[in-house]
């Protein structure tokens, strides 16, 4: 489940209304669903991966990954002491995290390509020899989301 409708490559509305329903039986609704493309760390390196079927839920204080959901889809999720690993179907580990704060903090990052926008100005001095008046500068940057965005609670289901 992601709050940041922009991490979002792949976003379908739902059609439907759903409420996540969440440890202290609140519920919050989600709004829609898609894939995120992220970064994950394990086994001391970072992989790109696409994350499918991710409730879009704009409420949440934080991002989280559900554990019933992961089983479903073929992982296998281990907490061992205050380490948790997921391994995917294959049995291989793609996902490393660490408890913190009674959550299991994931290791992993958003994986953004490096954008900018560009206005185009047919505003210049007649007199060649004269500079433009004001100039029009961007800045590239990469975007990641911090390591403490995604989490694993085993007391939050969707429905």
């Amino acid at each position: 489940m992601c709050l940041h409708r922009s991490w979002f490559t792949q976003f379908s509305p739902l059609s439907k209304h759903t409420k996540v329903i969440l440890g202290d039986d609140s519920a919050i609704p989600a709004m829609g669903t898609g894939r995120v493309k992220v970064r994950m760390f394990a086994k001391g390196k970072w992989v790109k991966s696409v994350l499918q079927d991710i409730l879009y839920v704009p409420d949440l204080y934080r991002n989280l990954l559900s554990v019933s959901h992961l089983a479903h889809c073929g992982a296998e999720v281990c907490f061992l002491g205050e380490d948790c690993h997921v391994y995917d179907k294959h049995k291989t580990l793609v996902l490393e995290g660490r408890l913190r704060n009674d959550l299991y903090v994931i290791h992993m990052q958003i994986d953004s390509p490096v954008t900018a926008k560009l206005a185009v100005l047919d505003m210049h001095s007649k007199d060649a020899s004269q500079p433009p008046s004001f100039a029009l500068t961007t800045r590239l940057t990469s975007s990641s989301a911090s390591l403490d965005l995604w989490h694993q609670h085993l007391g939050y289901l969707h429905t």
